[in-house]
This record gives structure tokens, C-alpha cells and sequence, in this order.
């Protein structure tokens, strides 16, 4: 038996396996809700809820390398931002590696975007961040 994947009991097809990822392809009736992962040493679940996008993308979960909950993220030709609670910055170069940032605030940063050659994050308690 190799590796299974099932995303709310539907299973998927996987593409691609090593010790570090999985890439798999989620099955036309998959839906929304817990991911659980097997293999021959046992069953883990994931620890967030899994949701299916309809647009025919192969989607891969990566660690960001937080523990913090991320609730925006916005990328230009070159970068990815996410932020989140607590002051989470994070960048990646190619959305699987990610790197932490400091903010110099532990509000809540609810959103970010990109504009004019800078990044600009928004929080809680009025914070605006600007990008160098």
C-alpha cells in the first residue's frame, strides 16, 4: 500500500511523492473539509480544513513556519506578503518557502497589497506598514 490521500473521504489521485511532499490531484466530487493522509507507517489528518477550489489547479500544502494565524496574502512578479495575527510578516520568493519578517508591531495585521513598488499592510488600532 503506498500513500492515500483523502480530501473528506474522496480519494485523490497522487502524483507525486517524497519525504518532504505530496502533490495529488483532487477528484471531480471532493469537497470542502478534513484532509487525511496514509501511508504504510499509519493515518495522520491534517490540522486544518482542507478547501476544494473548482478552478482545475493543482494545490499544495506547504509550511509557512508560523504557528500564527495568516489572513491575507498578496504576491507581485517577484514576492509573496503574507501577514496575520500578532504582527506576522511573511515572504516566500516562490510561495513554498517562507521566511519571517519583522513588523515592529503585535497588532493584528488584517491585509495587505501591493501598489505603486510597495507593499502595504493594514491591522488592527489603525497600523499601516509600508514596504522599503
Amino acid at each position: 500500500m503506498g500513500n492515500v490521500v483523502r480530501f473528506n473521504g474522496t480519494v485523490a489521485n497522487v502524483r507525486y511523492a517524497s519525504p518532504e511532499s505530496l502533490v495529488v490531484e483532487v477528484l471531480i466530487g471532493a469537497e470542502s473539509g478534513p484532509l487525511t493522509i496514509s501511508n504504510p507507517l499509519g493515518t495522520a489528518d491534517a490540522p486544518t480544513r482542507f478547501v476544494v477550489v473548482r478552478s482545475g489547479i493543482v494545490w499544495e500544502m506547504v509550511e509557512s513556519g508560523t504557528e500564527m494565524t495568516l489572513l491575507d496574502v498578496v504576491a507581485n512578479d517577484n514576492l509573496f506578503v503574507a501577514v496575520g495575527v500578532g504582527g506576522t510578516i511573511l515572504t516566500s520568493e516562490n510561495g513554498v518557502t517562507w521566511q519571517k519578517r519583522q513588523s515592529g508591531t503585535t497588532r493584528q495585521l488584517n491585509a495587505v497589497a501591493w501598489r505603486e513598488g510597495q507593499f502595504v499592510a493594514v491591522g488592527g488600532g489603525g497600523v499601516l506598514l509600508f514596504s522599503p
